[in-house]
């Protein structure tokens, strides 16, 4: 694609045509706040913070939805600009009547909590207590921006917390930046959330047709979490604490292999997000990968090896459980020889754990009865994809789907058993024309969006694809 260049505030720029200034500046490391852009959705320019001036225009152009242009001029901060900010930015808190307490007091920095506020605000008003502290970036946009009140009468609006099974709902602190709406119509296909008009101030967003998330389509995601600005929509199990670090690493929980960072504190996970950027996952997660790990910290996990006793199983060290296991092993293979022992590993584990299990059983035990369980139901699509392509797995990517014209569907129930790949195939059908032909009894979620499902009786998939092999 062809590449343009320009500068902003001095500091020169190239992208590709077709970007905005938004995302010039990015490039260059300006910031220019913006609280209903996101990477991921389509621009819009509601909150009219991005104002910029471009040298050679009279007018103010939004950055979020103006392409950046060969040869531009931009400049993101004048004394003009940051009134033009601050007085949007003051018209969207006096309109959402969006709590503002902490937002502009001078003793912020040294209040402890807002149990402890030095100057007496309302716990439900305060900073300190939402879950979104120090990530909100209403908070950023105000320090950027230098507001320092509200001029206008504002009452908080006292709404109920909307507790669901993995998130809270609270829309005292929504802003109407649309963000949930988009990311759960564009990004994951679903629809579920909409904007519930009423008079000017009272505008809502929620399902459709239920007050709570759980009685609707729903399918706990998270998107709408992640792309909220401020803390209206917050995950429960990360209501009390703050990451002290991330950790990169692989979802465990299917085969997409989406690529996630987790916030650890005291040895505990308090946050799962996605990693955006040359992922397959692209930053987004299902409900397993986003809300599923806190297994981890279960207290009904094991802790310690168990070995019966006596019809019980007692508490036992790490040396006495290995030595149990292996003088059974050894036990059995000396009875009935190395065969009638075998071994099945996980789908769950690592190419490199399966290798060192496979090892064990015919090194250490001396048999080669060693299966695995993805094998028992994809050992036929293996040999023949061996047979035709030369390699028993994927020979591509999910993401080049969008180079093909037509995908045929056969025997997956993608939005189901690998929720990402399901949502990117629904998206690709939705906006970018491509042709989806779904070969399954049910009638599974991916059939909304297919231009062609074949319905075949159960069992009858062979004969359908033979069929069509042969025409």
């Amino acid at each position: 694609m062809k590449e343009i260049s320009l500068k902003i505030d001095g500091v020169p720029v190239r992208l590709s045509k077709g970007s905005t200034i938004l995302e010039a500046a990015k490039k260059a490391g300006i910031f220019i706040p913006c609280l209903c852009n996101h990477p991921d959705l389509s621009p819009i320019g509601l909150c009219r913070l991005s104002v910029v001036e471009v040298e050679g225009r009279p007018a103010f152009p939004l950055a979020s939805v103006t392409l950046a242009e060969d040869g531009m001029v931009v400049r993101t901060i004048t004394p003009e600009l940051q009134e033009m900010r601050r007085a949007s930015l003051e018209m969207i808190l006096a309109l959402m009547n969006h709590p503002t307490e902490c937002l502009f007091c001078d003793e912020k920095d040294k209040c402890e909590s807002i149990e402890k506020c030095l100057k007496g605000y309302s716990i439900a008003a305060g900073c300190k207590n939402c879950p979104s502290d120090r990530e909100c970036e209403i908070q950023e946009a105000v320090a950027y921006t230098g507001l320092s009140k509200v001029r206008f009468k504002t009452k908080y609006r006292d709404l109920p917390v909307l507790r669901e099974p993995f998130l809270n709902r609270d829309y005292n602190l929504c802003i109407l930046c649309s963000r949930c709406v988009r990311v759960c119509s564009e990004v994951r296909g679903e629809d579920v959330i909409v904007y519930h008009p009423q008079n000017h101030k009272d505008h809502w967003v929620g399902p459709k047709e239920t007050p709570l998330l759980v009685e609707s389509d729903c399918k706990f995601c998270g998107a709408c979490v992640d792309a909220c600005p401020t803390g209206a929509l917050t995950a429960r199990f990360e209501q009390s604490k703050k990451p002290d670090n991330f950790i990169r690493t692989t979802c465990p929980n299917c085969g997409v292999g989406c690529q996630i960072e987790v916030g650890v504190k005291d040895n505990e996970i308090v946050k799962v997000r996605g990693v955006r950027g040359g992922t397959v996952n692209e930053g987004q997660l299902c409900v397993k990968g986003r809300f599923g790990l806190l297994y981890a910290m279960s207290p009904e996990r094991l802790k310690k090896p168990l070995i019966r006793r006596g019809g019980e199983l007692k508490p036992a060290s790490w040396d006495e459980a290995i030595e149990y296991v292996s003088s059974k092993f050894n036990e059995l293979k000396e009875k009935y020889g190395s065969d009638a022992l075998a071994g099945i590993a996980s789908s769950k584990t690592t190419n490199e754990e399966c290798y060192l299990f496979q090892k064990f059983m015919r090194v250490c035990l001396g048999t080669n009865n060693v299966e695995f369980c993805t094998r028992f139901c994809h050992a036929v699509s293996g040999v023949a994809l061996t047979r035709s392509l030369g390699a028993g797995a994927m020979t591509n990517s999910t993401r080049e789907i969008d180079k093909s014209d037509v995908v045929l569907v056969v025997g997956l129930n993608a939005t189901e058993n690998s929720v990402i790949f399901g949502s990117y195939l629904r998206n690709m059908a939705r906006t970018n024309g491509l042709k989806v032909i779904v070969v399954d009894p049910r009638r599974i979620d991916l059939v909304k969006d297919a231009s062609l499902w074949l319905r075949p009786k159960l069992g009858t998939d062979l004969a359908l694809l033979n069929g069509m092999m042969n025409v």
